[in-house]
């Protein structure tokens, strides 16, 4: 099975070099492993392969993202997942899609992501 989309290891390893302590203290990096994970198995088990994902993460004063993300410049679509943490605020899952059609929400759904992983990966491309 790891074969189909050999990503994790180097994405997990990537996730935790931009982990920094203040999501540790608010176990958001736990969150966002395991948000990689979960993605990655939902993609596998579903037979959608993809390609390793980006690792960012983006602080500004009123929240921090960690999230993989998928970005076609060319086509402009996109598609990213992550933990987001507000200030004062528990760490949740949260997710975007910019193509024909742009949706996104909090605490995702397993059925979500993997519409969300078809549409970018198969569905446009055929």
């Amino acid at each position: 099975m790891s074969d189909f989309n050999p990503w994790l290891s180097q994405t997990l390893f990537k996730a935790n070099k931009k982990v920094e302590d203040s999501d540790r203290g608010k176990l958001a990096d736990r969150l966002f492993l395991d948000t990689i994970s979960r993605v990655w198995k939902l993609a596998t088990t579903s037979v959608i392969r993809c390609e390793a994902p980006k690792v960012t993460r983006t602080q500004d004063e009123d929240s921090v993202l960690l999230c993989i993300e998928w970005d076609d410049p060319a086509s402009d679509w996109c598609l990213y997942i992550g933990v987001i943490r507000h200030r004062g605020e528990k760490p949740v899952v949260t997710m975007g899609f910019d193509g024909e059609t742009s949706y996104g929400n909090d605490s995702p759904t397993d059925q979500e992501i993997i519409k969300a992983l078809h549409d970018y990966f198969q569905a446009w491309r055929k």
